[in-house]
């Protein structure tokens, strides 16, 4: 689907998408548009008033009575917030720091079981490699 043909509020949205995913734009939504149309197949192949099962854009829109220009829409926008959460290469980002109360939980007390843990890999004769040393810095 060409990206002009897109509603400025899905293009817009499918453009943020794929700055946070760092996919391009075209890539962004014919994923997008594959999981949307995934939804919607799920949700009408499970709805018992479907007849018969759906399972392409065609199908969709005459079980909806949409246009197939505005089912494509849909399910580009339907399948954009599940595109990002999979491919965000921010995963982190929601993380909060520990409160004080939790970093005394996790660091002051000690944890027999945690410690023996700790204790053999510290004798290991083949010392575990930095994270910075594989190359991801």
């Amino acid at each position: 689907m060409d990206p002009s043909e897109l509603p400025e509020e899905v293009l817009t949205e499918a453009q943020r998408v794929a700055q946070r995913t760092r996919l391009s734009l075209s890539e962004t939504i014919q994923e997008s548009y594959g999981l949307g149309l995934a939804i919607y197949r799920e949700r009408l192949n499970r709805d018992s008033h479907t007849s018969p099962k759906v399972f392409n854009v065609f199908q969709i829109s005459f079980a909806t009575g949409l246009p197939i220009e505005e089912v494509g829409w849909r399910c580009i926008e339907l399948g954009l917030p599940i595109l990002l959460e999979q491919l965000c290469v921010e995963p982190l980002a929601g993380l909060q720091p520990l409160t004080e109360e939790e970093s005394g939980r996790c660091f002051e007390a000690p944890h027999p079981e945690f410690d023996a843990v700790a204790a053999h890999c510290a004798s290991l004769l083949v010392p575990i490699p930095k994270y910075e040393s594989l190359g991801h810095f």
